[in-house]
């Protein structure tokens, strides 16, 4: 049939129809976030100096102490004046390396670009590690004070590289060694992997793909990070035993507050799981399908907008686009998850040591199973959108729209009902993925199953009534 026919793909063909881009969107993504993230740098560095001013009025200490619970204050007004200059300078240093290196970045040049990148990345490492030396204690804010610049490493070092050393001159287009085989795609799903994989592979390139990977690593450290600091805080000075029974305490007003979980379901996330991790999944379960929005928005707008998928028309069909491209964003936003629930996992493992490994990642498994479910009917909203708008922005704003506004109308209709005296009003919520949610940790394993298929329901609605806009639409 006319979904079967031998298609011949090389890398010319995949390559030479599609115009050269002068700068990739994830470069452009780096850059807002080097100047963004230089100036709170360097407002930054202005606490450091404080510090140093205040060290000697006795009276501004001790209003500080007040309100300083964490503590955290205090390791820095009792450091030497030297190291709080030296921390000064290193904090200015980083901030004036983001804005240079932005500016490279938007310039396409090596040395300000990917030299002064690479710079800020040792630097800003460097000032971190030194910073906790000299306070001596490890914290989830060094987490998040590395995650940007191992990303940036990394996206410099790779993704990145050849536009910044194979940049000069005319654009080229890349040609087969001689002799090179042909491939030939003969059917549907050929198809859909290809362009699935090819999705992921240049995720990174476009500003959709950096932003979700620096957003869900940031704000999922930054959101997990009260409850990590209240058991850091807790287990000070207990024994291995109390110190768990503490955390899962600590952690007993947030989980039985957002799930309602009572008897045994209680005791499945609290007692029979690591209790601290229960608390960051479903931490992680509330910002999933706004994460969801970030990472695919721009599944096909963007090239809708530029008429770009009109080279792709050439050589696939239009259900390959959409459902390759919807499967490529899939499988980023699942990389995304696994790598902030592998460095929440890795520093409850080795800094607070309180669950055994095998038992604290195989329940890190189960929860990364059900954040990935969970996201799936969100992601499939935003190709809905993505396939019926004409621009990333737009998409976005229509993406978050048509996730959040349901959400908080059908949570006032809740709300109003039960004013009104009707207390069975659980069901409300349950019209949209997000009344399933905390069914994905059920300990009752049909009640787990029945929630993962409600979503994979959600999904396959949301992606058929995308798909019936996006085959009938001008591109």
């Amino acid at each position: 049939g006319r979904w079967n026919r031998p298609v011949l793909l090389t890398p010319q063909s995949l390559v030479s129809s599609v115009p050269p881009m002068s700068r990739p969107g994830g470069l452009t993504a780096l850059a807002v976030f080097n100047f963004v993230l230089s100036a709170l740098t360097a407002l930054g560095a202005m606490n450091f100096v404080f510090f140093i001013v205040a060290r000697n009025n006795d009276e501004l200490r001790e209003q500080m102490a007040k309100s300083d619970s964490s503590g955290e204050v205090a390791q820095f007004m009792d450091l030497p004046v030297g190291t709080l200059v030296l921390l000064t300078v290193l904090t200015l240093g980083v901030a004036g390396l983001l804005l240079l290196s932005g500016l490279g970045y938007m310039k396409m040049k090596r040395f300000m670009g990917w030299w002064m990148g690479m710079l800020y990345v040792a630097i800003s490492v460097g000032a971190a590690v030194y910073q906790t030396s000299v306070t001596g204690d490890v914290t989830v804010n060094l987490l998040i004070n590395l995650v940007y610049p191992i990303v940036t490493a990394v996206l410099l070092l790779t993704t990145f590289r050849r536009d910044f050393f194979e940049s000069s001159g005319p654009a080229t287009k890349i040609e087969a060694p001689a002799g090179a085989p042909v491939m030939v795609s003969t059917g549907r799903m050929a198809h859909i992997s290809l362009i699935a994989f090819g999705a992921v592979r240049f995720a990174l390139r476009t500003g959709g793909g950096v932003i979700f990977l620096v957003l869900i690593l940031f704000v999922g450290l930054q959101s997990s990070s009260w409850l990590i600091m209240q058991a850091e805080t807790a287990i000070q000075g207990a024994s291995a035993g109390e110190m768990i029974e503490m955390v899962a305490k600590r952690s007993e007003d947030f989980v039985t507050g957002a799930t309602g979980a009572s008897g045994d379901q209680y005791d499945y996330l609290m007692r029979d799981h690591p209790a601290l991790l229960s608390a960051l999944f479903l931490v992680f379960l509330i910002i999933a399908p706004f994460s969801a929005t970030v990472g695919g928005f721009n599944q096909t707008a963007g090239d809708i907008g530029t008429k770009g998928l009109r080279y792709m028309l050439l050589r696939t069909e239009r259900p390959n686009i959409y459902f390759g491209r919807f499967l490529g964003t899939l499988m980023f936003s699942f990389f995304g998850m696994g790598c902030l629930l592998a460095t929440v996992v890795l520093y409850v493992q080795f800094k607070l040591d309180l669950y055994e490994a095998s038992a604290l990642w195989a329940w890190a498994f189960q929860g990364w199973i059900g954040l990935c479910i969970f996201a799936m009917p969100h992601l499939a909203i935003c190709a809905w959108i993505s396939g019926s708008t004409s621009g990333p922005f737009i998409s976005f704003a229509i993406g978050t729209l048509a996730i959040s506004f349901p959400l908080g109308m059908l949570a006032m209709t809740q709300s109003i009902m039960k004013t009104g005296g009707n207390t069975d009003v659980g069901w409300i919520m349950r019209l949209l993925p997000w009344g399933w949610k905390y069914e994905l940790l059920e300990g009752d394993l049909g009640a787990r199953l029945l929630a993962m298929l409600v979503m994979v329901g959600f999904t396959v609605v949301f992606l058929w009534i995308g798909y019936s806009r996006f085959r009938k639409r001008d591109l």
